[in-house]
Order: C-alpha cells, then sequence, then structure tokens
C-alpha cells in the first residue's frame, strides 16, 4: 500500500520540505534579515532542495520501482508513436515464440511427459532384440509375446509388480448393433503397479484375470473420459454387463482421470484381463502384440535387472527351441535363435510414433531454433537502427546528467515489453499451431487417428519462458551495447544520420550475412524434403489407388468347421453372398475380398521352390504370401500380364493354384513364361504342389521406401482361415462404396463387427506422413526467414541511401550515370549476399547430412537443389535491392549538395 500512495507521499515530501525553508525565513525575518537575505541563507543552510527529496525518498525504498514505473510508461509512449516498429516486432516474435513453443510442446508430449503414476521413475520396459546384443540392425521392440511376460513375472526377481499391456480393439454388442471399439487387455497386477485408483467403483487385480473370468464374465474397467463422455458419467454402471460377442464381461469400476494407457496418443474405453484371449496366442512365443513393464523394487539397479532376465529368457530359448525371423545385412530375411531381453527406462511410456517421427522432429527443432536465431538478428538490427536513428537524444540526456545504467534500462523496459507481448501473443499461436501439427500428423497417418493433450503445461510455459529470455537477451545486447558507447560530445556536435550511420553499418555486416546463412540453410532443407515428397509421390504403387476402399470385418463368430480338418473358415456361402450384395449396388465398379491388403502393415510369409528342367532349385524361404478371391486384381487395377485370375471353381476340393507376381515369376522361371509351370511351397510340414495360372504386375506393398518384393497370390478359399477378412470396393466415389458395404453386412450379417473404412489414397498419404510433416514446416519456415532476411537487406540497403545521399550526389555532379549509381547499390547488396551463402552452405553440409535417412532419390548436396536455394537468394537480394537502388538513382545532385 506504500507504494500505491507513492505520489501521495511525494506531494507531503514536497510540502514538508517547503514548510522547512518557510520556518526558516520566518525565522531569520524575526531576527532581523530582510526577506531575501533571509530565503537565500535559508536555501544554503537546508541544501537543493530536489536532491534532498531525491535523497529521502530513496530511504523510502521504492525509487527503483518508481523509475521502473516511469521507464515504462515512457517505453508505451514511444511504441504508440512508433506503431509499425511494435507491430513489426511483436508479430515477429510471436511468430518466433510460438513456434519454438508449438513444436516443443508437440516433443515433450511424445518423447518427455511422464506417465501421470505413480513414481514413474521406477517403472522399467523390456524390449526383445533379436539378434546379437552388439547388431546394429537388431533394433529393439517393444512388442512382445505373452510367453516373455510369464519368464519375467514369474522367475525375475527384485520386481514391486509387472505389467503385460495389449491395445486391441474389441467387439461390443449392444442395441445399436456390433462394432469394434478401442479397448486394452492388461494383465491382473498392472493398476497394482501402476499405483492407479479407481473413480468409480474398484479395479480389477490378479484374482480377475483368469480364463473364463467369475460367474458373471470377466471384470471390466471403463476410462474416465469413455464414461463420462459416451455414458454421462452415470453411477449406476458398476454391475452392467457387456456383450463383447464371444465373451462377456461386467464393469466393476471407472479408472481414474489423468490416465489412459502407457502407449502415448492411445484411448482405450475399456479395460479387460489379459486371460480374455485364447490361452495359445496369451502363453505362446510367437504373438508379438504385447509391451511388458515392470517396476524395480528397492535397491535393484537396472543393469542387474536386464542382466538377470536375459540369461533366464536365453536358457527358455534354447530349451524351447524356438527361432525368430530377422533381416540379416543385405536386407533378406533368416531365421535366429539368438534373442535376447533388454531393459529400457519406462518413464514415459511408449509410442510406435517415436520411431516413426523422431528424426523430422528433431529436425524441425533444429529448424524452428534456426528460425528463432533469424528472427533474433533480424530484430537485433531493427533495434540496433531504431537506436541509431535517437542517438543526438540519448546524447543530449546524457550530457545533462542522466546515467548510462538509465539510459540501458530505458532500452531494456521497452524490449521487455515487447518481449511480454510477444511471448504471451506466441502462446497462444503455440496452442493453436500445436493443434494443427496433431491434425496434419493424423491427416498422414491414416486411420488410427493421434490423441495428445497438448495444452501448455508446466515445462511447456518453463520453455517459453526461457525462450523469451533468450530472444529479448539475442536482440537486445546489440541496441544496449551501442547505446552504452554514445560520446555526448561527438554526437551532439554530428547529430545526424550521417556519423551514426557507419556504425549501422558495421551491425549489419555481420546480422545481414547471418540472417542469409541461416535462411539458406532452411530453404535448401525445405527444397530436398519436397523433392523427396515429389518423388515419393511419383512412385507407381503398381495398383490404382483413386475410388479404392478397404474394410475389415471380424467374422470370429460366423466361422464354421472345415469338413476333414480340424480348422474353421468362414461359410464360403456367406461370404460370396457378401461380394454379389456389395458388387450389385449401383454406383459400385467391383469388390473382393483377401485376407490383408497392400500398405496396411501386415505380411505373411511363406516359403517356395521350383526345379528347372536342368535340376537347378530355385528357393526363396520368405516370399510375401496374400490369399485373395476372384476378381481382386481387376478390384485394384493390378494388371494382368499372363494367363487368367482365380475362378469360383477354385476352392478347397480343386486342384491347388497360385498367380506369381512378376518378379517372382522372373525369380522362379527366369526366361520362361510362368503360367503352367508348377511351384513347390512348405505348409503345415508337408510340401504342396501349386501350379502357376497366372502372373501379374508387382506392386509396393509396404510403400514407396520399400522394395518391390516377390509375392505370391492363393485363392482365398484354398488357403484362409483367418476370421479377419477385408474387403476391397471400387467405386465412384467413396461413400458409395462405403454405403454399398454397410448395407450388404447390415443386411445379411447383422452381428459382425465391421471396423470404419480406409480411404487407399489416405493410406498412400500415411506412408509419407514424415515427409508431408517436414515439408510443410520446412517451408513455412523458410518463407518465414527468407521475409526477414529480404527485408534485413532492404532496410540497411535503404539505410546506406540515406547516408551516402550526399556522396552519390557528387558523383553524379562528377558525371557517374544513374546505372552507375544502382550498380553500387547492388555491389553493396552482393557483399551482404556472398558471405551469408559461404555460411549457409558450410550450415547445410554438415545439417544435410542428418537428412539422409528422410532423403528418397536425392542427395544430401544436390547440385540442382543447392543451386535453386542460392538462386532464391540472388532473386530475393535482388528484389531487395530494387526500391534503395532506385531511391539512389533518383538522388538530385543539387538537392544532395546544397542540403550537405
Amino acid at each position: 500500500m506504500r507504494f500505491w500512495n507513492w505520489d501521495r507521499r511525494k506531494s507531503e515530501l514536497n510540502e514538508e520540505l517547503e514548510a522547512h525553508v518557510r520556518f526558516a525565513i520566518e525565522d531569520r525575518i524575526a531576527r532581523g534579515e530582510s526577506p531575501e537575505q533571509a530565503r537565500a541563507a535559508a536555501l544554503r543552510e537546508i541544501g537543493n532542495l530536489p536532491l534532498v527529496a531525491d535523497t529521502t525518498r530513496r530511504q523510502w525504498g521504492w525509487e527503483r520501482l518508481e523509475r521502473f514505473t516511469q521507464d515504462l510508461r515512457y517505453a508505451v509512449r514511444r511504441l504508440r508513436k512508433s506503431p509499425g516498429y511494435a507491430l513489426t516486432v511483436i508479430l515477429t516474435l510471436t511468430l518466433a515464440i510460438g513456434a519454438n513453443t508449438a513444436i516443443f510442446g508437440l516433443f515433450y508430449a511424445l518423447f518427455l511427459r511422464s506417465l501421470p503414476v505413480s513414481h514413474p521413475e521406477e517403472i522399467v520396459q523390456v524390449k526383445l532384440a533379436i539378434g546379437q546384443k552388439a547388431d546394429a540392425n537388431s533394433e529393439p521392440t517393444g512388442n512382445l509375446s505373452g510367453k516373455i511376460f510369464d519368464i519375467v513375472s514369474t522367475e525375475a526377481k527384485g520386481l514391486d509388480g509387472a505389467c503385460a499391456w495389449e491395445s486391441a480393439q474389441q467387439n461390443l454388442h449392444d442395441a445399436s448393433g456390433t462394432r469394434p471399439v478401442p479397448a486394452a487387455t492388461l494383465s491382473g497386477g498392472c493398476f497394482r503397479m501402476f499405483g492407479l485408483h479407481a473413480a468409480l467403483g474398484r479395479l480389477f487385480n490378479e484374482s480377475d484375470d483368469k480364463h473364463g473370468g467369475g460367474p458373471e464374465g470377466y471384470a471390466a474397467v471403463l476410462s474416465y473420459n469413455y464414461w463420462r463422455s459416451h455414458l454421462g458419467g452415470d453411477p449406476g454402471v458398476i454391475g452392467r454387463v457387456l456383450d463383447l460377442q464371444d465373451k462377456k464381461a461386467i464393469i466393476v469400476g471407472v479408472l481414474q482421470p489423468g490416465f489412459d494407457s502407457v502407449t502415448v496418443g492411445d484411448r482405450p474405453w475399456i479395460y479387460l484381463p489379459s486371460e480374455v484371449d485364447d490361452p495359445g496366442e496369451r502363453h505362446g512365443y510367437g504373438s508379438f502384440d504385447r509391451m511388458i513393464f515392470a517396476r524395480l523394487g528397492t535397491n535393484v539397479p537396472m543393469s542387474q535387472f536386464a542382466a538377470q532376465i536375459d540369461a533366464v529368457y536365453t536358457a527358455h530359448l534354447k530349451v524351447d527351441h524356438f527361432q525368430y525371423v530377422r533381416f540379416n545385412e543385405q536386407g533378406k530375411m533368416q531365421m535366429t535363435s539368438e534373442a535376447h531381453l533388454v531393459v529400457t527406462r519406462g518413464r514415459t511410456g511408449s509410442s510406435y510414433l517415436r520411431e516413426q517421427y523422431e528424426k523430422p522432429l528433431y529436425l524441425v527443432e533444429g529448424l524452428v531454433g534456426i528460425s528463432l536465431l533469424v528472427a533474433c538478428a533480424y530484430l537485433a538490427l531493427l533495434a540496433s537502427t531504431r537506436t541509431l536513428a535517437q542517438q543526438r537524444e540519448l546524447a543530449v540526456r546524457i550530457a545533462l546528467g542522466a546515467g548510462r545504467s538509465r539510459i540501458l534500462a530505458q532500452i531494456f523496459v521497452e524490449a521487455l515489453l515487447l518481449a511480454l507481448a510477444g511471448a504471451a501473443l506466441g502462446l497462444l499461436f503455440a496452442w493453436a499451431a500445436g493443434r494443427g501439427l496433431l491434425v496434419l500428423i493424423n491427416h498422414s497417418s491414416g486411420n488410427d487417428p493421434l490423441q495428445l493433450d497438448l495444452a501448455p503445461g508446466g515445462m511447456v510455459l518453463i520453455f517459453a519462458l526461457g525462450i523469451s529470455v533468450l530472444t529479448l537477451i539475442l536482440s537486445g545486447v546489440g541496441p544496449a551495447w551501442r547505446a552504452s558507447r554514445i560520446d555526448p560530445a561527438s554526437d551532439i556536435k554530428d547529430g545526424g544520420y550521417t556519423s551514426s550511420s557507419r556504425r549501422g553499418r558495421r551491425i549489419g555486416v555481420w546480422l545481414v550475412p547471418a540472417q542469409i546463412g541461416f535462411s539458406l540453410i532452411l530453404v535448401l532443407v525445405a527444397a530436398l524434403m519436397a523433392s523427396t515428397l515429389a518423388r515419393l509421390l511419383a512412385v507407381d504403387p503398381g495398383f490404382r489407388t483413386t475410388g479404392l476402399t478397404f474394410m475389415r470385418a471380424d467374422f470370429s463368430q460366423k466361422q464354421e468347421p472345415i469338413p476333414g480338418s480340424t480348422n474353421e473358415q468362414v461359410s464360403p456361402t456367406l461370404l460370396t453372398a457378401l461380394l454379389d450384395r456389395i458388387r450389385n449396388t449401383a454406383g459400385v465398379q467391383d469388390a473382393a475380398i483377401s485376407q490383408t491388403n497392400p500398405l496396411e502393415g501386415a505380411m505373411y510369409i511363406a516359403s517356395a521352390s521350383s526345379t528347372a528342367a536342368s535340376g537347378e532349385t530355385r528357393t526363396n524361404e520368405f516370399l510375401v504370401s496374400l490369399s485373395v478371391s476372384p476378381g481382386y486384381f481387376s478390384t485394384l487395377g493390378v494388371p494382368m500380364q499372363a494367363g487368367h485370375d482365380f475362378t469360383s471353381g477354385d476352392s478347397g476340393a480343386a486342384p491347388e493354384v497360385c498367380i506369381l507376381s512378376r518378379s517372382a515369376a522372373q525369380f522362379f522361371f527366369p526366361g520362361q513364361n510362368a503360367v503352367g509351370k508348377t511351384l513347390e511351397m512348405q505348409r503345415s510340414k508337408k510340401a504342396q504342389k501349386l501350379r502357376v495360372v497366372a502372373v501379374v504386375g508387382d506392386i509396393h506393398y509396404s510403400g514407396p521406401r520399400e522394395e518391390i518384393p516377390r509375392m505370391l497370390y492363393m485363392p482365398y478359399a484354398q488357403a484362409h482361415w483367418n476370421p479377419y477378412v477385408e474387403f476391397s470396393v471400387r467405386s465412384q466415389t467413396a461413400s458409395t462404396g462405403i454405403s454399398a458395404v454397410r448395407e450388404a453386412f447390415r443386411t445379411l450379417a447383422p452381428d459382425v463387427a465391421l471396423n470404419d473404412p480406409v480411404m487407399v489414397t489416405d493410406l498412400v498419404r500415411s506412408t509419407m506422413g514424415r515427409e508431408w510433416l517436414v515439408v510443410v514446416l520446412a517451408g513455412f519456415f523458410a518463407a518465414l526467414t527468407v521475409t526477414l532476411s529480404a527485408i534485413g537487406i532492404y532496410g540497411l540497403l535503404n539505410a546506406s541511401v540515406l547516408r551516402r545521399r550526399t556522396e552519390i550526389g557528387l558523383r553524379m555532379a562528377l558525371g557517374s550515370s544513374r546505372l552507375g549509381v544502382v550498380r553500387l547499390v547492388l555491389h553493396e547488396a552482393l557483399w551482404m549476399v556472398l558471405p551469408g551463402l559461404v555460411l549457409g552452405a558450410a550450415g547445410a553440409w554438415g545439417l544435410t547430412r542428418l537428412l539422409r535417412s528422410l532423403l528418397f532419390g536425392v542427395k544430401p548436396l544436390d547440385p540442382w537443389m543447392c543451386a535453386l536455394s542460392a538462386a532464391v537468394f540472388a532473386v530475393i537480394a535482388l528484389l531487395a535491392s530494387a526500391l534503395p537502388a532506385r531511391r539512389a538513382a533518383s538522388v538530385d545532385p543539387m538537392i544532395a549538395l546544397r542540403t550537405d
């Protein structure tokens, strides 16, 4: 309150000092002195009244705050008089701080944010490295089998709990029909190990995790978000029974808010015990669908735990004689029994996007850092020019007694005010940009949207504050240093822009080339990534993507025994009826079924061999195998190069046939017509003879970056017993095909769960998600930095023309042509651009080598890309120099010399 009464207290102090003077005068007059003599003597006795007042106020302790408020008001007045300067600085800071904060927020959410569990620093994740531990090609995978969890949970020592977590869909049947919903199956000790609690009811535990569940079914826990958004937060859900088609589950509780999954961006609706899975998958070696986490006990080092479980696991592998598939250094698949368990920190959970977006995000983080340096250089040049423009004013104030610290404080307060405004708007920009980034990632990630909380939290706010302080320092040091070197004598004497402009030019000599150098790096990165994306888009996938839609159906409850076999299959009659119904829908051009489709990530491997007339045997042990129905190739648009398609007669009782891709036909039957030849395939520990009936074109099965695999196609009715069936529909519009499939299922199989449709154009785009992200962001920051560099070149050249106006007038008076004056300005621009290009080339030489794994069809230092980037700056420099050159050429020698 003392500070808020500051003005009143100052008035009271002045009144008190005036009263002292008045009393002293009256006393001296009473002793016989004249009024003039009495006043002069009283003032000599008391001293300098303003100095006494300042000394007294200094003792009160609020002088610094008073000066700060004065500086703040002065800064506001100055900025109101220069709205263009203020808006330019604030906009630049908003973009620089906001972009850096947005990228860091995404990076933090994906890589750095701890799981919202009890003591996350004690959590570790178990991963599997196939091959030797030191093998660079054996990147550990976090997708493990139930058998590994059984080993870890029962034989590892020194643990305070272990958890097996699988994110998988469950088919929920209710009044609206059957639909797949996001769910997670986890071992009974997961909730206890993570220290989670129930918001309502209870959480299941080890006693609930048993095959068959309890009398009413398996215990189920709902996520808090699903409970609130879909069930309205109804407390009566406890005890409600869920129909999961082949199993029942009773809701026992609702999980606490804040925690969704150990996988970043995953939000299950329902949590179920792990024993809901088939026992063969739950406890087998081969199902790589679980993530394993553990909590280390007190005083148990992670290295000790890792060595222990690895030794136990390798011992089990030797006893069970299990082998894994791996890729060797030549990229070929092979079988190996060499595998090891490794342990990593599990504090941040797991995410498949980390591997996919780790390098792009590191690259983008570097790009926005470079853009921040360019923005700081621009702001430093702008602030220095502003300081130079008021140099005479500052010199006069110093000459009148203002301390240099006082001048620096005023400059700092103005910069602080702009930085605070830029930081506040930058946070808003970061909030919006973060959601834009998430939309961009989801738009390029296919049909599996990522759900992240990008609201600015504590760490993000601290980062934004740090970036703001760094920007304030980098952009404010130059002007402050320039103000501290003001010489009142010379600056007041010369005063004009001419004397100070040499200093401004020296500032621009290193600021503008630095801007250009950093901008060149961004432009080159954007050009390389744009070229990569263009080349990827130009790759022919081998089939027509437009108008094609994939939809997956789960026929688990619709399988029937195969005569003479222990296996089950989906009713061929039902599948045929569904296909006929879909094909006969108006607007549908063709439809087919398969066990999976290209670009969806699933891959089935088969071993096949051929024998030539000479007796030579050619074997491919890792042939990509795919079971398809008749019409599959015409539906996808894969060209038939020889032979004929499968027919409805290619059923289980008919002779076994196959179709080869072009590369597979050339491998097995080089220089021959493969149609009619016989291929031998090892299947179920017995050899099968397959007659080749056709050869079709190659396709990029895993994406445009991957090599074209050799493929073997078999009739769906002869080779596939999986309950999951992929429907491929080609139609005039995507909505027509989707409606046709849904209507067919609604009529013929209403109890079959149908997944959301996947447009193949979106699927193709998802294979280039990283490239789209980097191209969009690199292009944005390249445009931003190029704009700032162009403004910097223009500002410096314009200032140079103003400074050299007399010199230019003299040159023209002595006979120089206007074209010569233009060349003079362009020469000065050239000497700013060339050092920047050299600096940028040196930085690009180092940075672009980090891009090697992201590039496709273009070299890190591609000559054409480098030349194009340099040409961009040549054009930018020419455009930025045009107006100053025109202004210089229009100088009137008589007016310029007369003014001097």
